[in-house]
């Protein structure tokens, strides 16, 4: 664990930077949501905004650059099945 190997480490230190990404990830969430507020569906009628629903939860997770003809980039665990199905479920 880097935080462990640093000469200023104290127990606590996880929790504040735990805390400090789930805090990030929430303000990142909030202004994704703002912003697609002002995306406006091509030809859409009645005129519509892009609705985005965020699903958010700090956990351990894999991931990783899959496929070879076309790549893509791929997040698994736990924490990334609980934050889908927050997601799905949200307003």
């Amino acid at each position: 664990n880097l935080l462990k190997e640093r000469d200023d480490y104290s127990p606590g230190d996880e929790y504040l930077h735990a805390k400090d990404a789930a805090l990030n990830a929430l303000e990142m969430a909030k202004d994704m949501v703002r912003q697609a507020q002002h995306v406006i569906i091509p030809k859409s009628m009645p005129i519509e905004s892009v609705q985005v629903r965020v699903g958010i939860h700090i956990g351990e997770v894999t991931c990783g650059v899959l496929g070879e003809r076309l790549p893509k980039f791929a997040v698994f665990g736990s924490a990334v099945n609980l934050a889908a199905r927050m997601e799905q479920t949200s307003l």
